[in-house]
């Protein structure tokens, strides 16, 4: 399987792309992907809130995310984001912290009011 990432922008809008040449998704699918704990996987595979989850972080940053597959052939993912304004100061390396926690405390998720669950599915 071959990935590729690529990043471009215009006057108003940076995109993020992730293509792959994997099997692709189904027509009868491609409305379904950003559902929660939708999957086409096996039990115990996946759970189907990658997507979900990255769909919410993605509108909570005022940005929209694409996608386009044929199945055989592959899927692209195309998240765009609005372009910041130059005006803004970028952030330096002493600002940021040295130790950065994988997984996003609970209370960060909920604020962006995204839906987390425990590993039962029980929404927390």
């Amino acid at each position: 399987m071959k990935i590729c990432l690529r990043t471009y922008e215009n006057a108003s809008s940076v995109y993020l792309e992730v293509e792959d040449n994997g099997i692709g998704i189904e027509a009868t699918g491609i409305h379904q992907v950003f559902d929660p704990f939708y999957t086409t996987k096996e039990p115990d595979k996946g759970t189907g809130l990658g997507l979900s989850i990255s769909y919410g972080l993605i509108k909570r940053m005022q940005g929209t995310l694409d996608v386009e597959s044929r199945y055989g052939h592959g899927t692209l993912m195309r998240a765009i984001f609005p372009r910041q304004p130059r005006n803004e100061e970028a952030v330096t390396d002493t600002e940021c912290p040295e130790k950065r926690s994988v997984v996003p405390p609970v209370s960060l998720l909920k604020n962006l009011s995204i839906p987390t669950y425990d590993k039962t599915g029980m929404e927390l």
